[in-house]
């Protein structure tokens, strides 16, 4: 039987060839996807050999079973490859792929059970650096990734980062020491001012790679996004009209849908609208107008986390500039930096919110040859913060009495009543003698003109009354009693009155009155000028009008 030369070895799995007849190496470079760099070498050894049946080797089908199992230790030294490959070996190199991993093995038998020939391959990947580098058999392989860019007709751009991260792995027994998952933190990636990002990642079944995606995707939005905030969206609507009284109403109404980040107390959303909504009402009051907050609504997702807001508010008093005091527009608090920071453990984390890894104690090697020992996988998902509670108030102020009033509508009638009195003569009725087929006229003329008519006769001087109708409604201030004022040497006295004030309601801390009356006077003589004694102001700062009445003009 040949046999090999005295030096040199090559044994696998603990089976050394000593009777090789034919050794055969190839090594081949593998690069990474992007093609720049080696990140390790596949070496395939074909050996064919005689092995016989040695005491300390046992049956041929020991040998072969042996021959057969992945991850062994392989040694092949001073064959004319390399002065010393040890691979698994203690001072060796580890295998990076879960090998040395062995091809087809053909038994060809000699003679009896006790020798046979065998081909068979052995193929390792390792590592194999320069000389003088620092060479690595642990650790990330590999690592690239491409950039795609798109961009929507409204040029907002949304990024997409797709890459992967490769490690050197094996096994030890039926685990292994480490996944690719691990290292889901080692790439980072800033996310741009005003971007909002979406995840994913991909845990390959032998856990050496990590495929992931990064996708940033541009708000379309002129404000900066509040903290915790997920995602938030609104608007501020104004309104013109008249009431069905026929007073003038400006309106104004807020609303926002808000998501929160999962965990955080939605009261927090709470305070950003009533913020939002006190920044706009301020900002009217600032420019010498007045407010009030008359309508609130919230809504809540009972099993998601999105919240919806609604507040509505009336000017009180006219409005000259409809858009500039309404604070429509106007850039609202926030600051993208302090939104992205705010979500590091959410939308921005690698692990999302519950930061769920693939850990090795997960994984196990399962085969016929081993126990099928339950794993269990997800562990050690992390329980969201207890929710902190942000109280924030929203409530009307109590406005000056100049600007209190929200509505004030007032009509004077003035009456003039002349003396008049109608006399008839005694004498004998004339006879009706209507005509069927008369087309003008109401009544038969009387062709008996012995008929004498009424006499129409006016004594005294005209009698003046004066009736002052109206309503009003105020915000925190009680609404006085009207009365009528006349002016020159004009005795006025009030005949009968009604008037009736009550509370309205409360509109969030603010008292609101209305009132209605029917105010009628008498009067000695015309007056040259009457007027109300009321709430009056200038145009642009509250209802109300001069209330002016000229008295009728005789003819």
């Amino acid at each position: 039987m040949p046999g090999l030369p005295i030096t040199g070895t090559l044994s696998y799995n603990g089976y050394s060839f000593d009777g090789a007849t034919h050794v055969q190496t190839s090594q081949t470079p593998v690069r990474d996807e992007a093609n720049r760099t080696v990140i390790y070498v596949e070496i395939a050894i074909n050996v064919t050999a005689i092995i016989a049946v040695r005491p300390t080797d046992g049956s041929l089908e020991n040998i072969r079973k042996r021959l057969s199992q992945d991850s062994g230790p392989l040694i092949y030294s001073h064959k004319g490859f390399s002065q010393n490959l040890r691979v698994n070996v203690g001072g060796g190199v580890t295998d990076v792929k879960f090998g040395p991993k062995t091809d087809v093995v053909r038994f060809t038998p000699i003679g009896d059970n006790n020798a046979a020939e065998v081909s068979m391959t052995i193929r390792t990947w390792i590592p194999d650096c320069p000389w003088g580098t620092h060479q690595r058999d642990n650790g990330i392989l590999a690592f690239n990734y491409d950039v795609n860019y798109s961009r929507d007709e409204g040029g907002y751009v949304t990024r997409t980062i797709s890459g992967y991260i490769e490690i050197a792995l094996n096994r030890k027994g039926r685990f292994i020491h480490r996944t690719a998952d691990q290292y889901a933190e080692w790439f980072k990636v800033r996310p741009p001012k005003g971007f909002k990002r979406t995840q994913s990642r991909h845990v390959s079944k032998d856990k050496r790679r990590l495929d992931f995606s990064i996708t940033d995707q541009q708000i379309k939005t002129r404000n900066a996004y509040p903290t915790k905030t997920i995602a938030i969206s609104g608007g501020h609507r104004l309104s013109w009209g008249r009431s069905k009284g026929g007073s003038m109403i400006h309106r104004n109404s807020i609303s926002m849908n808000i998501e929160p980040e999962f965990g955080t107390n939605p009261s927090n959303a709470w305070a950003w609208f009533a913020a939002v909504v006190t920044q706009r009402m301020r900002h009217t009051m600032n420019r010498g107008k007045w407010v009030l907050l008359d309508s609130l609504e919230v809504s809540e997702d009972l099993y998601g986390m999105p919240v919806s807001f609604s507040a509505g508010y009336r000017f009180i008093g006219a409005i000259r500039d409809f858009i500039g005091d309404s604070g429509i527009w106007r850039p609202l608090p926030g600051d993208w930096d302090l939104w992205q920071t705010s979500l590091s453990g959410s939308m921005f984390a690698p692990r999302g919110l519950s930061g769920l890894t693939t850990y090795p104690e997960e994984d196990f090697i399962l085969d016929p040859c081993g126990p099928d020992s339950p794993i269990t996988v997800g562990k050690q998902a992390k329980t969201p913060p207890r929710p902190v509670y942000a109280k924030y108030i929203l409530q009307n102020e109590q406005p000056p009495p100049e600007k209190s009033w929200i509505k004030y509508d007032t009509v004077l009638r003035p009456s003039r009543v002349h003396p008049t009195a109608r006399l008839s003569y005694m004498q004998t009725p004339p006879i009706d003698r209507q005509d069927p087929h008369q087309t003008t006229g109401v009544f038969a003329m009387s062709d008996d003109h012995r008929q004498k008519n009424d006499e129409i006769q006016k004594s005294g001087a005209p009698r003046y009354s004066m009736s002052l109708v109206g309503h009003a409604m105020r915000a925190g201030h009680e609404i006085p009693r009207p009365k009528l004022q006349a002016k020159g040497q004009v005795l006025e006295e009030e005949s009968d009155s009604l008037f009736e004030l009550r509370t309205f309601g409360n509109f969030l801390g603010v008292t609101v009155y209305s009132a209605r009356w029917a105010l009628n006077y008498i009067l000695d003589r015309p007056p040259e000028t009457v007027s109300p004694v009321g709430p009056i102001g200038k145009p642009d700062e509250g209802i109300g009008s001069s209330g002016v009445a000229e008295a009728p003009r005789s003819k």
